[in-house]
């Protein structure tokens, strides 16, 4: 587990609730399609035909290609680019049904998209919680992890073209269908874990930071010194931000996410906590 090496998270019970997670593919494959997973609307979230495979195809074969540059000692061999053309002579809508690689893939899309995107946040203590989420290089080493499990489970084998593309690949659609008993597997084997988590909403997290730096400042960019009019940038600056302003109103916004309801993902978290997160119904004092 060497390679979990971002300070101060809770790999080891990152690592548990991974586990516990695949551990839980049999009995969440019953729960969500109980007359077999070709017949549930489940079996087209990975399915999208050649098109979109194609590009997954490029994805995946430059990954292979990085990942095998940086951490394999032996040569690498750089797989020559197929055309579309030469793509579809050997295509397949689909290769067999494999069950397993597919829960895989529905369950860590939803355990990501928790530590990611839905404003869960590690709690820490009944005071404090870590500040961040998992970052991005994080994340690629629970795809790395997760798939290495993959192979010692026997789910797939390294050559399998869904042992890679549908955990790297950006081709989960979870529109149109059930995503719930995944959130509450994901929670149950983190609540297993040791791991608790606080709600911060994503949204309103994003206008107070941008009421306190409008990115129209241009804090990102040098000016061309040559042609640069400090007073013309201060006052256009000023009148973007009365524009923003008006547009993007952290109150109302406030207002409207409080009476909305929880989301899918803080439902679940519910059930299995018995209790809604820390930051959850909204306070004011949380983003004023």
């Amino acid at each position: 587990m060497d390679h979990f090496n971002t300070p101060r998270l809770p790999w080891k019970k990152i690592i548990a609730a991974i586990n516990g997670l695949l551990d839980a593919i049999p009995e969440v494959t019953l729960q969500i399609a109980p007359f077999g997973f070709a017949v549930s609307e489940y079996f087209y979230c990975n399915r999208k035909g050649p098109d979109t495979d194609y590009l997954v195809y490029r994805k995946v074969r430059v990954s292979k290609y990085l990942y095998a540059k940086k951490y394999q000692k032996t040569e690498v061999i750089y797989e020559p680019l197929r055309s579309y053309k030469e793509f579809l002579k050997n295509y397949e809508f689909w290769p067999v049904l494999n069950v397993e690689m597919e829960m895989t893939s529905l369950l860590f899309q939803c355990f990501r998209k928790i530590f990611i995107r839905s404003g869960f946040y590690i709690k820490i203590d009944d005071k404090s919680y870590y500040k961040r989420h998992i970052t991005s290089m994080s994340d690629q080493e629970i795809v790395r992890y997760v798939l290495k499990q993959t192979l010692k489970r026997q789910f797939a084998k390294e050559d399998d073209y869904f042992y890679t593309a549908k955990i790297w690949g950006p081709y989960f659609n979870s529109h149109g269908v059930d995503c719930y008993p995944f959130y509450v597997c994901a929670f149950r084997e983190m609540k297993h874990a040791g791991l608790d988590f606080v709600y911060r909403c994503e949204y309103l997290k994003f206008l107070k930071r941008f009421n306190e730096q409008p990115f129209m400042d241009n804090w990102y960019s040098s000016p061309d010194h040559a042609t640069y009019d400090p007073e013309k940038e201060v006052l256009q600056s000023l009148e973007n931000k009365k524009m923003y302003d008006k547009k993007f109103d952290i109150n109302s916004a406030f207002n409207e996410l409080s009476m909305s309801g929880p989301s899918e993902a803080l439902q679940a978290y519910h059930e299995v906590y018995g209790r809604w997160p820390d930051g959850w119904p909204l306070r004011r004092e949380d983003y004023f």
